[in-house]
């Protein structure tokens, strides 16, 4: 074989070698998790970096968040962020420390670890804090002092939070009104309320979602409000915690290019090309 022929043919074999690099870190993915009452949220970077955002109760971190983890591959958690201490939000933290998801190398967040307006860029996502903990003004009710948050990536913006009140909801629109608006709103207090209809309306979301709960199991008509302001601004609601419903997910390529669907709770479905485990060294 002459030596043009080797070069070709280990440019080839490089080339090969390098698809799998190429085809990672395209999109942005974004799984809401079916935990029944309470929060959990997967988001996958584009560079194949995980944050978790809660946990719900320990025995859907059990049943649903860590088998799904499980089935893509993913054995370690980059980043988390607990909105604050209440069992539907943090208590699957102990469960995901003993699987190994949580150690020493995850970056750990919770309420104490941010300031109101605070922005920070993660693995290419420009992030603003909505609220956060601040007992002068909230008082110690842990949910009205509960994180939320917008993130921003290739023109996609997306919205979330902890139990957060209306106090923080009307001083975020108060305060920074061209940031309220965004493509996906995951609904604080998963849906039981109180919600503010003016703030969802001013997020003009392209899609409400309403994490881990059903339409009968709101509080302060809490489902009711976020039904109602998407209905205004001719949004889709979707539901986690209807019966049969699934996780949410969300595929983003930019600003203008993402979609999003259910997926069955069935302890065998995989979303195909979700993430790509990293070599073992």
């Amino acid at each position: 074989m002459n030596i043009k022929k080797i070069f070709n043919r280990l440019y080839v074999l490089l080339f090969l070698c390098a698809i799998p690099l190429f085809s990672q870190g395209v999109d942005l993915k974004i799984v809401v998790f079916s935990v029944n009452s309470g929060d959990s949220s997967l988001i996958l970077f584009p560079n194949n970096k995980l944050m978790l955002i809660d946990t719900g109760v320990p025995a859907r971190t059990e049943d649903t968040v860590i088998p799904f983890l499980q089935r893509h591959g993913i054995t370690h958690l980059d980043y988390f962020l607990g909105t604050h201490p209440h069992p539907d939000h943090m208590d699957g933290v102990p469960n995901l420390e003993a699987g190994g998801y949580i150690d020493a190398a995850t970056v750990f967040w919770d309420w104490n670890t941010f300031d109101y307006a605070e922005t920070f860029t993660i693995e290419g996502t420009d992030w603003f804090i909505a609220n956060t903990r601040d007992t002068a003004l909230w008082g110690t009710d842990a949910n009205l002092n509960s994180v939320s948050y917008r993130f921003e990536w290739n023109g996609f913006v997306y919205s979330g939070a902890g139990d957060e009140g209306i106090g923080s909801m009307n001083r975020f629109m108060d305060d920074y009104p061209a940031l309220v608006p965004a493509h996906v709103r995951n609904t604080a207090h998963h849906g039981w309320g109180p919600n503010d209809r003016t703030f969802l309306e001013a997020i003009n979301a392209d899609l409400y979602i309403v994490s881990c709960t059903t339409k009968s199991k709101t509080v302060n008509n809490g489902y009711q409000v976020i039904e109602a302001a998407a209905n205004t601004v001719g949004a889709p609601l979707a539901l986690t915690g209807e019966v049969g419903v699934g996780n949410v997910y969300i595929r983003v390529s930019s600003g203008s290019d993402w979609d999003f669907k259910y997926c069955p709770l069935s302890k065998t479905h995989i979303i195909p090309d979700f993430y790509t485990p990293p070599p073992i060294d």
